[in-house]
């Protein structure tokens, strides 16, 4: 009898409400208050995480029922909107989904990136006003504002507004973050380096060297620091480093390994400082 299958994660996004995962069959969001509550981080740290797909398309995430689930395929990068319980969906036709985490309904979508595929997305607040970064696979980022946005969905399904638009490497995007405090928006790419820009004007103030493969994730550390932030960031390879990033320069402060030989292809790090790792194999590790 067949129980199930696995299925390859394709992308992963975490907040302090819900943890999004997307597979070949569609996206799947579980709360990451009752992951947490029913495993705890001890038994999640030690071993594979794998989502199961049955043959009616129920998931499972370690035998926990997702609480929303949705229809959508070919996705190519997650975001979950820190201060709301919305999801915006990145996919390979370059169109920006945004689906509500409580019930899994689409909201509406965004043209910004077509028909490049959108490869990353994060988010910061910068002047009252929370902004979304999201890059594509021809190095384009744009940054549009949230609030605008939703209002654009729900007058009428569509936006396709940015607030700027701008070309941050020659290839690949493959991970975004941003500081508010220090208006920076950092990024990751395909040539193994990592750029420190201005989130208004788009100037590089500084390019970070150090991986050995594509930046896959860019996570900031709760961990302090004088005069700036502590970044982590991860390879397709499973390399790990920590960098001190200011406006003023940035440096490496570590680099590790992660122990495992598969190829990742996502990270997201919880509020809990657990960090969630989507592999090219059919399994989603939390270590």
């Amino acid at each position: 009898e067949d129980n199930g299958r696995q299925t390859a994660v394709t992308a992963v996004a975490v907040s302090h409400l819900v943890l999004v995962v997307a597979t070949d069959f569609g996206i799947y969001i579980w709360s990451e208050s009752e992951l947490h509550r029913a495993h705890g981080a001890s038994m999640l740290a030690k071993h594979a995480t794998s989502v199961e797909v049955d043959r009616q398309g129920t998931a499972r995430l370690d035998a926990c029922a997702p609480t929303a689930s949705v229809p959508i395929t070919d996705v190519s990068s997650l975001y979950a909107i820190p201060e709301s319980m919305n999801v915006v969906v990145g996919r390979a036709n370059g169109e920006l989904v945004v689906v509500s985490a409580i019930s899994g309904r689409m909201l509406g979508a965004l043209d910004l990136h077509s028909p490049s595929s959108v490869t990353s997305m994060t988010a910061v607040t910068y002047q009252n006003a929370e902004l979304l970064v999201s890059g594509d696979a021809d190095g384009l980022v744009c940054v549009w504002n949230v609030a605008n946005v939703l209002t654009q969905l729900g007058a009428s399904g569509r936006a396709a507004s940015a607030s700027s638009r701008g070309l941050a490497h020659r290839s690949e995007i493959t991970a975004l973050t941003a500081h508010g405090e220090m208006n920076l928006v950092i990024t990751g790419s395909g040539d193994r380096t990592i750029n420190v820009c201005d989130t208004q004007s788009g100037a590089v103030l500084d390019i970070l060297l150090g991986h050995d493969a594509a930046v896959v994730a860019l996570m900031w550390s709760k961990e302090k620091v004088a005069d700036g932030a502590m970044l982590m960031s991860v390879d397709r390879g499973g390399s790990v480093c920590s960098w001190h990033v200011s406006r003023s320069g940035s440096q490496r402060l570590s680099r590790g390994k992660v122990p495992f030989a598969a190829e990742i292809s996502t990270a997201a790090l919880s509020n809990r400082g657990i960090m969630y790792l989507g592999y090219e194999s059919p399994d989603a590790v939390v270590g």
